[in-house]
């Protein structure tokens, strides 16, 4: 998971960071199409934001222990601590291949990350209609 400040700083955390391995996935899994489908919205929409999946890529164990029953069985994780927000992606095994999962998913990411980076709220209706704001201005 990421944190990001109220001053935009986004800032790894290593302890937090999973490696294909540590999750079981094989390389080029759900972690490198986070990147390169957030890469691709970034550019799309002109966004400075430069967002690497497995710095954002949870594991369900650790997810269940956050969410309540029943969760969705995939979706991005936003826990809001003092004035930081931390954010993860949790991809279910059976969607790991579902391509408009994994875009849903970042694509909200995206939108969560750069509101945060520029201190900004988001509400759902925002995430429900992200699509249709002019580039740049999500």
């Amino acid at each position: 998971m990421l944190i990001l400040g109220a001053l935009g700083k986004v800032e790894a955390l290593e302890n937090q960071r999973l490696t294909p391995t540590a999750i079981g996935e094989p390389e080029g899994g759900p972690a490198q199409a986070i990147t390169q489908i957030g890469r691709f919205i970034c550019d799309l929409y002109r966004l400075d934001l430069c967002l690497d999946g497995h710095d954002f890529l949870v594991s369900q164990q650790l997810v269940r222990t956050l969410l309540p029953d029943p969760s969705p069985r995939t979706g991005v994780l936003a826990i809001e601590v003092a004035d930081e927000l931390q954010l993860g992606v949790y991809i279910d095994p059976d969607d790991r291949e579902n391509l408009f999962a994994l875009v849903e998913e970042t694509s909200h990411l995206v939108c969560l990350a750069w509101h945060a980076a520029r201190d900004r709220p988001v509400s759902p209706r925002v995430l429900l209609h992200q699509p249709a704001q002019p580039a740049g201005s999500l």
